[in-house]
């Protein structure tokens, strides 16, 4: 589909879905899973605006709901907005991603394109910010074209990986048939340059600040903590392509150690147990700590394998982007400052069609113990067994 955006030399380019069946190659998963927060009261408690049924126990999910259903009601819809607003425009509805094509433009140190008096800026997390115009002048860093990675809030690690990676899945083979093609990052740290360079994306094609160029290539953003279902599952894809075939078995508990905050007090007493049941389905129990962190083969192997994945909220939950539909995460539910837990990771296995489980106290994380845990790992590996 391609339409224009006013009078401006904008094409969009848009990937629209069906509701009535998966037509897409390769298939995007079918089985979806409901969430479970194991005290529906404290849950409600915190939101109150959700009217849907809480489940609180493994056997009352166990019907998965199917795919139309999974891109109506767990999934924000990409959108971009202008600004100032042309009397065309309008926000894409009903797709599963667009990339728009702007000739002649400058493009922010986040991505945000401005385009004669018009800024174009897609979804991302702009909660704490305003749009940052800066005046665009000759002198700014000039390209023949460059596909536009970077988003407000992506130089951290869940930030990165779930909504500003995830924006490149659907051009990946676009970008590896013509690699003159630059991508601006917001900043091209280790684990970015690690994660572009896994998908093929070279670091000397890599360049971020303020530049000009004279065709940009915008894909569609990212809700703050949303996975796009679409983008985040062909992402998954291409990363556990080619490292197994076919997919290795999924014969591993991970229990993330987390040293800097938002730990497991009683880290060993859970990890007792952990092996206690691994051991009795013969699955392996292993450890992914952040001092050091692994290195990037080691991890996307590990996750890749993995059957259960129990955390304290963080960071190293987001390398379940390497594991195969139907991984359970045991998550340890944290609270801010402000007394308010963060959904991200639940938004990101109800998209991935991965099971979650989430551990919602009155309590904090850290406070967690292995009896709050074992319920939902002795279920799963029990049914491993049957």
């Amino acid at each position: 589909f391609t339409s224009t955006l006013s009078d401006r030399r904008v094409k969009i380019h848009s990937i629209w879905f069906s509701e009535s069946e998966n037509v897409l190659a390769p298939p995007l998963v079918t089985n979806y899973y409901k969430a479970i927060m194991c005290d529906c009261r404290v849950y409600k408690r915190h939101r109150p605006d959700d009217k849907s049924t809480c489940f609180s126990r493994p056997e009352d999910v166990e019907k998965p709901f199917p795919f139309s259903k999974a891109i109506m009601k767990d999934v924000i819809v990409s959108r971009f907005s202008v600004k100032p607003k042309p009397n065309s425009a309008s926000e894409l509805r009903h797709n599963f991603t667009y990339i728009l094509v702007i000739a002649g433009a400058f493009v922010t140190l986040d991505g945000e394109v401005i385009k004669d008096d018009r800024a174009i800026i897609p979804m991302g997390c702009h909660k704490a910010k305003k749009f940052h115009y800066f005046q665009p002048t000759n002198s700014s860093e000039r390209h023949r074209e460059v596909f536009v990675l970077a988003q407000h809030r992506g130089t951290t690690f869940f930030h990165f990986v779930v909504e500003t990676l995830t924006r490149i899945a659907a051009y990946l083979s676009f970008l590896m048939r013509h690699p003159s093609i630059k991508v601006l990052v917001k900043k091209d740290t280790g684990f970015t340059v690690k994660f572009l360079a896994a998908l093929g994306i070279e670091p000397s094609r890599l360049v971020r600040g303020n530049i000009q160029a004279d065709i940009v290539y915008m894909p569609a953003g990212t809700g703050c903590g949303h996975a796009p279902i679409f983008n985040a599952q062909l992402l998954s894809m291409q990363f556990r392509a080619g490292m197994s075939e076919p997919a290795p078995p999924r014969d591993t508990i991970i229990l993330i150690r987390r040293s800097k905050k938002r730990w497991f007090d009683h880290h060993d007493d859970i990890l007792a147990m952990l092996r206690r049941h691994a051991d009795s389905a013969g699955l392996k129990t292993v450890v992914y700590g952040d001092n050091p962190v692994p290195g990037f083969h080691d991890t996307r192997q590990l996750f890749s394998r993995a059957y259960i994945v129990v955390a304290p909220h963080g960071a190293g939950e987001s390398n379940l982007i390497f594991s195969q539909p139907g991984t359970i995460l045991v998550e340890g539910i944290c609270y801010d400052s402000r007394g308010y837990p963060n959904w991200c990771y639940r938004n990101m296995m109800t998209v991935l069609g991965h099971r979650y489980c989430g551990l919602m106290f009155e309590k904090q994380c850290m406070n967690i113990t292995a009896v709050d845990v074992e319920p939902f790992v002795n279920y799963y590996v029990r049914k491993l067994k049957r």
